[in-house]
């Protein structure tokens, strides 16, 4: 898996190889590792393909955090200083886009037309995950449904991608039959990823260690996640919380 994914981004820009290899080294391969367990839901665990699926994945999921990191300006990143902060903004996009390059030549590798047809869907619905996530930042009255269907694309859809991608890695007609609830299993996995990321801001043991990324920042960027809306439905909170966040939210922001 770790070889697949070397050799899918080596660009020889020493910036851009060395950026790349310090945020790859220090994944945990959640995504491409459920991959590889759906695998084996088909004739032959861990095949080949599989495994070019699973790589692809984590080159899809590095793309988006490096282009995160650029848009809240976050300086830390799985543990260590971001690319954006260690290497400059210009670094990181041209590093997130060559990533995503990397991505499509392993899909093409597997030369499925429908591994191709669903990426496409998929990094569509991860980019309006992001667009949504944009457009509610520093909304008081975000509701928590509008927040699920957020975070639905913004990080479900890759869950959901790494399950599938590991049930059609192996052509198996009985496990086709299934695919709507492997998509399900996938989707309900990220969703509770992420809700449990969103504690773990909040809580004592997220810290920058634990998280490998800054606490905190997402208040900062306006970006308010289950806890906070939840505390906003408290009646004894809900002041003094909207006094708070409108004390930390740049002016321009402000009603």
């Amino acid at each position: 898996m770790l070889q697949q994914v070397s050799s899918s981004w080596t660009i020889g820009f020493k910036d851009i190889d060395t950026a790349i290899k310090s945020q790859l080294n220090a994944g945990k391969l959640v995504r491409p590792a459920l991959t590889l367990l759906f695998s084996e839901l088909t004739d032959e665990a861990y095949n080949e393909n599989a495994i070019t699926l699973g790589a692809s994945v984590e080159l899809l999921h590095l793309a988006t955090l490096i282009h995160d990191d650029i848009i809240d300006e976050s300086k830390l990143r799985r543990g260590q200083t971001s690319i954006q902060t260690r290497f400059g903004k210009d670094t990181a996009v041209y590093s997130g886009d060559y990533l995503l390059t990397g991505m499509f030549t392993l899909l093409n590798k597997v030369n499925n037309i429908e591994v191709n047809q669903y990426a496409n869907e998929s990094l569509k619905e991860i980019l309006f995950g992001e667009l949504s996530q944009k457009q509610n930042r520093y909304r008081l009255d975000m509701t928590f449904d509008e927040y699920l269907l957020q975070i639905k694309g913004k990080t479900a859809a890759l869950f959901r991608m790494s399950t599938l991608f590991g049930i059609m890695s192996r052509p198996n007609d009985e496990i086709n039959n299934f695919r709507d609830l492997m998509q399900k299993i996938g989707e309900t996995m990220g969703m509770t990823f992420q809700l449990l990321d969103d504690y773990l801001d909040f809580s004592e043991l997220g810290d920058n260690l634990a998280l490998g990324k800054p606490t905190g920042q997402d208040i900062q960027n306006g970006i308010y996640t289950a806890p906070i809306l939840f505390a906003l439905q408290d009646e004894t909170k809900r002041n003094d919380l909207k006094n708070f966040l409108h004390y930390v939210m740049p002016s321009r922001q402000r009603n």
